[in-house]
């Protein structure tokens, strides 16, 4: 009874993230056809070179955020309400520190790297430097609603957690609109809107969290028994988010010095494309994360194997009925949402969705990495593999190749990183079955192939546009869901399915 509980919520909460990334995906895309028109394409270019030097520093970031989840959650899994309360608090601290530490860096090494190392024209250089200032504020402010946001995910709100996101998302979309209004630099109105956006979010977060969690009522904190662990699995995992935010910001950087801004906006918007798949189908994983985090806190292991296999045959499910059309049609696609299509975009979007599948495998095993609070190894194999796409891709820029073979070495590394984190799960946690998640993962490979195999044959015999790209998604997904729903899910998956769709 109990698992079947925690497989309802799991559904509940996936609907609730997945309606939300529908929502957020759609006002993205819209968002950054309307950025294109407003800003044109070298301011659009400027703004997405400005953010990629602030995404170097906001690995911290990522690393205290991971922690502050991972913890807060272990403590909801073993029910300790005063050390939920205390670690919130201490968590609270650190990031307020390490949003100091960014600002420092943003100051220092980011504005040299704006100034003397980017392509910017000279005429343009007082807009990037106030975008720029704006979006190392933004930063700050991420870091600062961290422990928020990770706060109302433990505890499981996914549906406060989705109504906020996309709260964010509209307002970004009201941004781009009020640009049409006035004769005011547009790139610099654009950057000090967002960062109003980013206020307004905070504050909703942290009134919902005070009022709604006892927790989140700051203390402070001087015991190290809560700073410790909290210092400890972030310092560890610091390594590793630095080499992958490193490998982020690094790639638009390396592709600004060789071929200027007007390809870091074909690599934006082929990064939107691909990443608005990706986070539909990591929704899976959101919702995932906290059971499985808690079924090892509580020592179900083969619970949590049960979890894991699920998270990973959905997530990829969700992303192949999506991946095939969109890696076919990807200039249809183009010129239906931009108008123009970028040089380069379609290559650099075919090459990242299949990155993304990898990374979706990376973080159904990272989740049952973390959940053992054991992360040393996964941090320096991890990111010393990611780290190598640099040199690599340096490399291969230097020799004259084109910019999209850097999404390639993204590809190879990630396959790489997969079959390491693989065995290091099986090492940590001897009682979980590998077997039976590599099982999971074939099956769903073969369905979504046979899928994949029908939409080619669709193409073949269509001519290109609209009613193509149509008829190969319906096509892909007619297949995977009848395959899926007669060989891949178990009659209490069905059963919660057709729960949710009111059809039972």
């Amino acid at each position: 009874m109990k698992e079947i509980t925690t497989n309802r919520r799991i559904a509940r909460n996936t609907v609730s993230l997945y309606l939300r990334m529908a929502f957020v995906m759609l006002i993205s895309l819209y968002a950054q056809r309307l950025l294109l028109q407003k800003l044109g394409v070298d301011d659009a270019g400027i703004y997405s070179v400005v953010t990629s030097v602030v995404t170097l520093f906001s690995f911290l970031n990522t690393a205290f955020t991971g922690a502050t989840s991972r913890f807060l959650t272990y403590e909801l899994g073993v029910s300790a309400p005063q050390r939920i309360r205390k670690t919130f608090s201490a968590a609270l601290i650190i990031h307020i520190a390490v949003a100091i530490v960014v600002l420092i860096l943003a100051e220092t090494l980011g504005l040299w790297l704006l100034m003397q190392k980017l392509q910017i024209p000279p005429d343009r250089m007082p807009a990037a430097m106030c975008a720029y200032q704006c979006v190392v504020f933004m930063a700050m402010l991420d870091l600062v609603q961290s422990p928020f946001s990770a706060a109302v995910l433990a505890n499981e709100r996914m549906g406060v957690y989705a109504f906020i996101e996309v709260l964010s998302a509209a307002l970004q979309l009201v941004v781009l609109y009020l640009l049409a209004i006035g004769s005011f630099d547009r790139l610099m109105a654009y950057a000090l809107l967002l960062l109003a956006v980013k206020v307004i979010i905070l504050l909703v977060y942290r009134g919902y969290c005070v009022h709604r969690f006892p927790e989140c009522r700051f203390r402070f904190v001087k015991q190290k028994k809560y700073f410790t662990p909290l210092l400890s699995f972030s310092g560890w995992d610091l390594y590793g988010n630095a080499c992958a935010k490193a490998r982020e910001g690094g790639v638009p950087l390396l592709i600004n010095m060789f071929f200027g801004v007007a390809y870091n906006f074909s690599a934006t918007v082929a990064s939107q494309a691909s990443a608005a798949l990706y986070n539909l189908s990591n929704t899976v994983l959101q919702a995932s994360r906290p059971p499985i985090i808690k079924r090892y806190a509580a020592g179900e292991i083969d619970n949590m194997t049960h979890l894991m296999g699920n998270a990973a045959m959905m997530a990829l499910l969700i992303f192949g009925v999506m991946f095939t059309p969109l890696f076919l049609e990807m200039p249809t696609v183009f010129k239906l949402w931009l108008g123009q299509v970028p040089d380069f975009a379609v290559q650099f979007a075919r090459l990242l969705l299949l990155v993304n599948i990898f990374g979706l495998l990376n973080n159904v095993l990272t989740i049952g990495i973390h959940a053992t609070g054991k992360i040393k190894v996964l941090s320096l194999l991890g990111g010393s593999v990611m780290l190598l796409s640099l040199p690599c891709i340096y490399f291969l820029f230097k020799g004259g190749n084109p910019p999209y073979y850097a999404y390639g070495v993204l590809a190879a590394i990630g396959a790489a990183i997969v079959i390491i984190n693989f065995v290091l799960l099986t090492r940590l946690i001897p009682e979980f079955s590998g077997k039976r998640l590599l099982r999971v993962v074939a099956k769903t490979a073969a369905v979504l192939a046979i899928g994949a195999a029908v939409a080619i044959a669709v193409r073949c015999a269509m001519p290109q546009g609209f009613m193509r790209l149509a008829a190969i998604a319906v096509a892909n997904f007619v297949v995977v869901a009848g395959l899926a729903w007669a060989f891949l899910l178990t009659a209490e998956n069905r059963r919660i399915l057709l729960s949710k769709l009111h059809l039972r």
